[in-house]
């Protein structure tokens, strides 16, 4: 069966085991699984009887999952980040010997062995200690990576250190790009369980909302999961927030600007030369030179970090004053939100007909409602309106493949995920096996 196939596949290279235990998104497939829901489970979408408890819980079993996934998917394919991941699995998996025998071509595999690899910076980088508190401090530190010579580069690599009260590490975590990630997929799953929770009444919810929050707590401070929660942790600290749901609509505006910036906004940034409007430290200190080395490797840890530096005070508390927080910490940099969308409209225009006619049938699909979705997407709203999107089928625990949300207009409704895999992962055995050449 596909599903043994998919699961079999991603046993040992599934980017976001540790944290994603109920659901699967795989990054070089664009697939998705939702292992702990079957097609009974399903049956319940047809109630709307969303204010009886039991019902609530059931679909609370479902779409958050649903929509965090399928968030995976969206990042993964239809902003500036998801169209770059896109454009480098073309070209590898077209240079597949199979396909094509010009070796010029073949390093487009290791590009993309590369791209796949730093999606999460290996555990070199990540480092946990041996306290255990519920108290925890937190501060930023920027170190530089090491290439594959084990040769120290010039690109910075954002951290947040947590430790206890009295000093004691407890973890520190770099801001990686499954930072950014899992950053935006878990505030859109929170702000979806929180908007079902809304629909009980005042008595269930109070009941509810005790329960849902203690298991939020649980994740966003356990020190193993800290590359997936330090985005929120940074926002968090940097507000004064306590109120993590409040902190999570911030971080899902911040993260699809930062996953929406092209190359172009990077180097505006970098002419401009205003970090000093953000950070009040000299242009001669190593940490701001540090800065510039990120914005010049096009790092988003390390732009996440530099406009969460920027926000106002008390930008967490409506989602209009986190719109305009964002605007104005993006100002402080020369830079407006219209110039980021005119940017990233520029960039996927120039490069969709590419996609869009790629030989490989499952790329050239994605990328076409990829595009529509893109047209769709408003990057200054917070919750991705996923019954107005193009997306595919997933796969179900009980190992059948449905659609979670309805739209008559959906492009990827009769997506074959039976041709999607065996399209894609003949291009990710091609990407290892020439990657496992290259000495």
């Amino acid at each position: 069966m596909l599903y043994d196939k998919f699961k079999a596949k991603n046993a040992d290279a599934n980017i976001l085991s540790k944290i994603d235990i109920l659901g699967s998104f795989d990054f070089t497939t664009c697939l998705i699984s939702l292992d702990s829901i079957n097609s009974k489970d399903l049956k319940v979408l047809s109630d709307k009887r969303y204010k009886d408890p039991k019902i609530n819980l059931k679909y609370r079993k479902i779409l958050p999952l649903a929509v965090h996934e399928y968030t995976h998917f969206i990042d993964s394919t239809s902003t500036i980040w998801g169209f770059n991941h896109l454009i480098m699995m073309n070209n590898a998996y077209l240079s597949n010997d199979r396909l094509n025998k010009d070796e010029k071509l073949f390093f487009q595999a290791k590009k993309f062995h590369n791209h796949i690899a730093r999606i999460k910076y290996p555990k070199y980088y990540t480092t946990v200690g041996k306290v255990d508190t519920k108290q925890w401090a937190a501060y930023p530190t920027i170190g530089m990576l090491f290439d594959n010579d084990g040769q120290v580069t010039d690109e910075s690599v954002m951290f947040f250190r947590f430790t206890s009260l009295s000093k004691e590490e407890i973890a520190r975590s770099p801001i990686s790009a499954v930072s950014i990630l899992e950053a935006s997929a878990m505030a859109n799953e929170v702000l979806t369980e929180i908007g079902l929770l809304n629909q009980l009444s005042k008595e269930d919810f109070a009941i509810e909302q005790v329960f849902y929050l203690k298991k939020i707590m649980s994740l966003i401070y356990n020190k193993e999961l800290t590359e997936y929660s330090a985005c929120v942790h940074m926002l968090a600290n940097q507000q004064q927030c306590k109120d993590i749901v409040q902190a999570f609509l911030l971080v899902s505006l911040i993260t699809r600007v930062v996953l929406n910036c092209t190359e172009d906004v990077f180097d505006k940034i970098i002419q401009n030369d205003q970090l000093t409007n953000t950070f009040e430290f000299s242009k001669e200190e190593p940490f701001f030179k540090s800065l510039h080395n990120g914005l010049k490797h096009r790092n988003i840890g390390v732009l996440y970090y530099i406009i969460v530096s920027g926000l106002p005070e008390e930008s967490y508390l409506s989602q209009e004053t986190a719109i305009q927080g964002i605007q104005e910490s993006i100002n402080k940099l020369g830079i407006d939100i219209d110039f980021i969308k005119s940017t990233s409209n520029h960039y996927v225009e120039k490069n969709i007909e590419k996609l869009i006619s790629s030989s490989i049938s499952s790329i050239a699909e994605i990328a076409d409602s990829a595009k529509s979705n893109f047209d769709i997407i408003d990057i200054m709203s917070p919750i991705l309106e996923l019954d107005r999107l193009n997306i595919p089928k997933v796969f179900l625990g009980d190992t059948t493949e449905t659609l979670i949300f309805k739209n008559q207009d959906n492009k990827m409704a009769e997506f074959d995920l039976d041709i999607c895999f065996n399209e894609l992962s003949e291009g990710e055995s091609w990407v290892h096996r020439f990657s496992e050449g290259c000495v």
